[in-house]
């Protein structure tokens, strides 16, 4: 009989019992997986009948127990002490939102402990430049005592009859002040403070005392155009003698152009990372690029802050120098003249 029958007819029969037989298997699957646990369901029930206390359809032949609800918050109050101490215990054994900590984990100095207030020094000191480091310790200064030599001053040095007691980078207040770079050291049992260019500002007073004329000065707007850097060749350049001035008289504006950061190479300092160079800027028309690595000048290393700032009081009087650097991997020399 079977064979009376079309063969497309047979296909279709054997087709449709497949399709009959994978229907009733996704099925019971489906089941399975959506099927709840009677005891599970139980449980629920239960824990729901504590909380919300009897059904009042329920056959009241029924036993059932009925929690007080100051114990279930107590234990809901220790489940979320629980996890938020799980979250909270890492956080504050770090203290790392602690605003008194320093970067190191050291407790930063507090300005206002120890002696009196805070006041501005009457000492014959110049300050020319800070580098602050983390630990303090490793923290230095340019500063030139009298009408002697610029020296590299650490927290803890004598300088004439004070101490060294801190050191402080230039920052933006909020309101967008500039607050220059500072050294705060401790005579006679009392604090004070020497900012960056003060020793400018002292002169300018003291010559406006000595003219009698009052002559008014042309203002002037914008940064400082460093005119006098030109290039003069490949990696050449020369600069006059009044930039060269003007750039030490004025290193806290000089700071604020681009900034510098130590570089490390295999674990060790090789030099000083110059990015975020500005328009403009001296560095800009000396050649120099973002990203660039300072490694060395005249021969001298610059491994580290203290060589650094040697180096800076050494060359104070040389007419010329050749600066060392590393771009894109790649060693190259800068030449400067001075006019």
């Amino acid at each position: 009989m079977l064979k009376r029958l079309p063969p497309w007819t047979v296909r279709l029969g054997l087709l449709a019992v497949l399709a009959l037989g994978l229907a009733l298997g996704v099925n019971a699957v489906f089941s399975k997986l959506l099927s709840v646990d009677p005891q599970r369901l139980a449980a629920a029930e239960k824990s729901a009948s504590i909380i919300n206390g009897p059904d009042e359809n329920a056959d009241s032949s029924v036993p059932s127990t009925k929690a007080d609800p100051a114990k279930l918050g107590k234990q809901a109050d220790k489940s979320i002490n629980r996890k938020l101490k799980w979250f909270l215990d890492p956080i504050l054994k770090r203290n790392i939102f602690d605003s008194t900590a320093s970067p190191g984990g050291e407790p930063a100095q507090n300005l206002n402990d120890g002696a009196g207030e805070l006041r501005k020094s009457e000492l014959e000191i110049t300050l020319l430049a800070v580098s602050v480091a983390s630990p303090a310790m490793w923290s230095t200064a340019l500063a030139q005592v009298g009408a002697g030599t610029v020296q590299v001053f650490r927290i803890g040095d004598p300088i004439l009859t004070a101490v060294v007691h801190d050191l402080q980078r230039p920052y933006l207040s909020e309101d967008g002040k500039h607050n220059p770079a500072r050294m705060i050291v401790i005579r006679e049992g009392n604090k004070e403070y020497i900012d960056a260019g003060d020793a400018k500002k002292k002169t300018k007073k003291a010559d406006k005392k000595k003219t009698t004329k009052k002559t008014k000065k042309p203002k002037k707007s914008g940064r400082h155009k460093w005119t006098g850097i030109r290039k003069a060749g490949d990696n050449k350049y020369t600069i006059d003698q009044s930039e060269v001035d003007y750039a030490l008289g004025n290193l806290d504006k000089l700071s604020r152009e681009a900034r510098v950061v130590p570089n490390f190479q295999d674990g060790a300092t090789n030099g000083f990372k110059v990015f975020s160079i500005r328009r403009n800027s001296a560095l800009r028309k000396m050649g120099i690029k973002n990203n660039d690595v300072l490694t060395g000048v005249n021969n001298f290393d610059l491994s580290n802050t203290q060589k650094a700032l040697e180096i800076y009081s050494k060359l104070q009087t040389e007419k010329s120098f050749r600066l060392d650097i590393l771009r894109n991997g790649e060693p190259m020399t800068m030449e400067y003249d001075i006019q």
